[in-house]
């Protein structure tokens, strides 16, 4: 029997890929991925929370009425134009004196921050018999791109060498 050698490791070791297979250690539970039946892994994004469908509701409010507010500005205009009235006001100020406008923007503000803190990161490692998940920071994170070439490529080289020793 031959012995697997560490390739590479999470920062907190709760993942490791040795020359045989894809450990992930979690909440007290061992799940493992050998190399040769490694088929695929799936990067995910997830939200927690309602944050997404809130996100969007308030865009789309506030869109409805941005259109709104100018459609309306533009036929006041003409329509005090007509009548031999001249105005003096502007579009920004209409936005600017609506309390409703401001406040319905600084929910956007404050629900597109909490959107964003509640993304997860997870990568999913597929094998032929199981698989796991496990949560990441940032799929940007060049030490995670360099583990999943290097999960590839050893396991590439596990399948083209069956018998080999670490």
């Amino acid at each position: 029997m031959s012995v697997a050698n560490w390739l590479m490791a999470s920062s907190n070791n709760l993942v490791r890929l040795t020359s045989h297979r894809i450990i992930c250690e979690s909440e007290g539970k061992r799940e493992q991925v050998m190399l040769e039946d490694f088929e695929s892994y799936e990067l995910k994004n997830r939200s927690i929370g309602a944050y997404g469908f809130l996100l969007w509701y308030f865009i789309s409010i506030t869109v409805l009425i941005i259109f709104n507010k100018i459609k309306n500005y533009y036929d006041d205009r003409q329509f005090l134009r007509r009548l031999g009235i001249d105005t003096h006001f502007g579009l920004w100020d209409i936005f600017r004196e609506d309390m409703a406008l401001i406040v319905l923007l600084f929910v956007l503000i404050v629900v597109h921050i909490f959107y964003l803190t509640s993304r997860r990161y997870i990568i999913k490692i597929n094998g032929k018999y199981n698989s796991f998940e496990f949560r990441v920071k940032s799929f940007r994170n060049k030490s995670v791109q360099r583990m999943l070439d290097k999960l590839t490529n050893q396991s590439k080289l596990a399948k083209e060498n069956p018998g080999r020793t670490g």
